[in-house]
């Protein structure tokens, strides 16, 4: 199934996360769990690799792209989701327009200066089931001969 149309039938699947719930330092490992955790019983396995490269406009966004950003003023708290030509930012209730303008916009007065992270969802194949480590062995039941 296609993560555009997952995202369609479960449009509330991060219900609950709340950043503020983790300390600073744990936040993008606590978010990138609860991602992977919500995605991957339909999806297969999910995963948050970083971005190779910088995020441009250009960019290809087929799959969602959570970026950190930095505002000419030095900020650095606010993170937007950009998936399929569109921004979407918890300050908006709107779909954005993935454009320069919305940056800026995003970022607040002062402007948008950089991305600090960059992070693409992606899918990854399944894996079969796991064998057995070799410094394991079978349990064999000892059998009295009579």
């Amino acid at each position: 199934m296609q993560y555009a149309a997952y995202v369609a039938k479960t449009p509330r699947n991060l219900n609950g996360w709340n950043p503020f719930d983790h300390p600073v330092h744990e936040r993008w490992q606590a978010f990138f769990q609860k991602v992977t955790s919500s995605l991957s019983p339909t999806l297969g396995r999910v995963q948050m690799q970083k971005l190779k490269g910088t995020f441009s406009l250009k960019t290809d966004d087929n799959m969602p792209i959570v970026l950190q950003l930095k505002g000419r003023d030095g900020s650095e708290t606010h993170a937007i989701t950009v998936y399929q030509g569109n921004i979407y930012d918890s300050a908006s209730k709107h779909i954005l327009k993935k454009t320069e303008t919305t940056l800026n916009w995003c970022c607040g007065p002062f402007g948008f200066d950089k991305t600090l992270r960059c992070y693409v969802l992606v899918v990854v194949s399944q894996s079969k089931a796991p064998s057995r480590p070799k410094n394991i062995q079978k349990k064999h039941r000892n059998r009295v001969r009579k």
